[in-house]
C-alpha cells in the first residue's frame, strides 16, 4: 500500500462522518485531500455490498455468521453508506483474502 492509499484508509472513517463525500459510480466514493505542500490528491474507495461478496469475491459467508466474526475482528469492518445501505472497502476484503490459509488440496 503505498503512502497516499494509506493515508486516505487511515482518516477516510473521519471523513466519512465529517463531510459528505462526492458520490461517483455506484459503490465508490471519490475522496480529495490538501497535502502539506498545497497539493491535491485524490483517491477512489470502492465498496462491495453484502449481495455482491459471493459473486465477486466468493466469500458465501450468511449475515449472521459476518457479523460474529466482525464483533470478533476477523472481518473488515462495513461503512455507512448511506441510511440504509453499508458497504465493504473492496480493499479490505482483498487483504482478508489474501491474508487466508490456502484450502488443502486445491491447487493455486
Amino acid at each position: 500500500m503505498n503512502v497516499v492509499a494509506r493515508y486516505f484508509a487511515e482518516n477516510f472513517r473521519r471523513w466519512v462522518h465529517s463531510a459528505m463525500p462526492r458520490l461517483h459510480g455506484r459503490h465508490q466514493i471519490r475522496l480529495g485531500a490538501v497535502t502539506h505542500h498545497g497539493l491535491i490528491e485524490e483517491a477512489v474507495v470502492k465498496f462491495v455490498r453484502y449481495s455482491d461478496l459471493g459473486p465477486q469475491k466468493g466469500i458465501t459467508y450468511t449475515r449472521v455468521h459476518l457479523r460474529r466474526l466482525i464483533k470478533a475482528g476477523r472481518f473488515p469492518i462495513p461503512r455507512q453508506l448511506s441510511a440504509g445501505r453499508i458497504g465493504f472497502v473492496e480493499e479490505e476484503i482483498d487483504e482478508w483474502i489474501a491474508s487466508r490459509p490456502p484450502v488443502l488440496g486445491v491447487a493455486a
